[in-house]
């Protein structure tokens, strides 16, 4: 997220759009800021980054050394 500046960095139209709550993003929406209020905002980044955790977790990958 932060290499591209806070924004959807999707620009090919065959990939799938990412979904995360009630948000859902494509490459209609390359370029759209979504880091910063309103749309995520620290405690939704800490949520995320749990969540991502126990989806590999779930899925056996190894832990980072």
């Amino acid at each position: 997220m932060s290499h591209h500046g806070g924004a959807v960095n999707i620009t090919d139209p065959k990939v799938r759009p990412v979904r995360w709550y009630n948000q859902s993003y494509d490459y209609r929406n390359a370029g759209t800021k979504i880091i910063g209020p309103p749309v995520m905002t620290f405690g939704d980044i800490l949520v995320l980054l749990f969540e991502i955790s126990d989806e590999l977790d779930r899925l056996g990958c190894p832990p980072h050394p």
